[in-house]
């Protein structure tokens, strides 16, 4: 059964949670997992159309960041490259049929295509990262939050490399209770009530004691959308670590004026 109130209920909401999942749920009060459809083509085959937030993390390791330009030659990153393990969000009139360019320095590192969008209106979530590290070539993880009351987070995987790895959260201690702590699986998204928590990332080889090698807070809130990010590379300056954003002192309501703004300008603009 739905586990939110019967008006937030929709067929396409809910689906069946893995063992380990129900079980975080039960621990820590969280709603329920949406359907995790990573795309690992460049494409996001979505139906209908609205004006989206799209949000672009870079987790494609150089020292140089990434500039965006659309198919018509629009500059995204106007205010300059992205950086790596940075994520900004954008809002830009993308359409079925459009593209997105991606360079790295002076380097086209890869064009992500666009087919179809959501019918409602929806945070677009877009992950750049190296498709391996023989090849400079870009690769792109890209998901749509649904639309739900609760916080959610997208956990996703782009390190390239031989070490292994698992991440948990832990949430905040309270005076009637110790801090809790289970297992995230990446390529997952699961809905959170607001709160604070800590995630981190455990290295886990074979011949060797688990070993914490990175951690990150996360601070959410209701409607919001999160993401965290595995990155690095073996045999480069970027080592594996785990990258979450929006950032704890994210200005969430300044945040929603911009966007607002923005929506405004862009329809004044059309006139």
């Amino acid at each position: 059964p739905c586990p939110l109130p019967a008006a937030q209920c929709g067929d396409s909401k809910v689906i069946s949670l893995p063992l380990a999942t129900m079980f975080l749920v039960k621990l820590f009060g969280l709603l329920t997992a949406t359907a995790a459809a990573f795309r690992r083509q460049g494409e996001i085959e979505l139906r209908g159309s609205q004006k989206h937030m799209l949000r672009v993390c870079n987790a494609y390791p150089a020292s140089d960041g990434l500039t965006i330009t659309t198919k018509s030659n629009e500059q995204v990153t106007e205010d300059g490259p992205l950086a790596y393990k940075a994520c900004d969000d954008y809002m830009i009139g993308l359409s079925p049929g459009g593209s997105l360019d991606f360079k790295v320095g002076d380097t086209k590192a890869g064009t992500f295509a666009v087919s179809n969008l959501p019918r409602t209106e929806s945070v677009l979530l877009l992950v750049v990262y190296r498709k391996s590290p023989q090849a400079a070539e870009a690769a792109f993880e890209s998901h749509v939050y649904a639309s739900l009351l609760n916080a959610q987070l997208a956990v996703i995987d782009t390190y390239r490399g031989s070490g292994t790895a698992e991440l948990s959260i832990t949430d905040e201690a309270t005076a009637n209770k110790p801090p809790r702590s289970d297992k995230l699986r990446f390529d997952s998204v699961v809905a959170l009530n607001e709160g604070s928590y800590k995630l981190v990332l455990t290295q886990t080889e074979q011949a060797a004691a688990p070993k914490q090698i990175s951690s990150a807070p996360l601070t959410t809130v209701n409607r919001e959308s999160y993401v965290a990010l595995r990155v690095g590379m073996d045999g480069t300056e970027f080592p594996m670590e785990i990258v979450v954003y929006p950032h704890p002192d994210f200005d969430h309501a300044g945040a929603a004026l911009t966007s607002l703004m923005s929506v405004v300008v862009l329809m004044m603009t059309q006139f």
